[in-house]
């Protein structure tokens, strides 16, 4: 399995890689090379998914890396989105600022 490079950019962090996850649909993995030893994959409460990878890490061993952890994602990216569905909406800034104001009169 491969995935599709969708696009790539210099960040301050290191290279960002975006991937189009391979036999996941609607899942984007966000890969940031970097000065590192160690592969870490993460999901966002927004439901994002990063893969920080080292800088030298070929995009065959990332391919490979998120196949091995397919189960753990697809379960935890789940979790998240059915958290999302729940999830009251944001505030907008102008009701937190008048959410502020009843509390200090209160």
């Amino acid at each position: 399995m491969r995935g599709t490079n969708v696009g790539e950019r210099g960040t301050k962090g290191g290279k960002l890689m975006v991937l189009a996850y391979p036999g996941v649909e609607g899942v984007t993995v966000r890969v940031v090379r970097s000065a590192r030893r160690t592969v870490a994959l993460q999901i966002t409460q927004e439901a994002e998914v990063i893969l920080r990878v080292p800088r030298l890490m070929r995009e065959e061993e990332i391919i490979d890396f998120l196949c091995g952890r397919r189960p753990w994602l697809l379960s935890h990216l789940r979790q998240v989105r059915e958290r999302l569905a729940v999830a009251p909406p944001k505030l907008t800034p102008e009701e937190l600022q008048r959410l502020r104001s009843r509390a200090k009169e209160i």
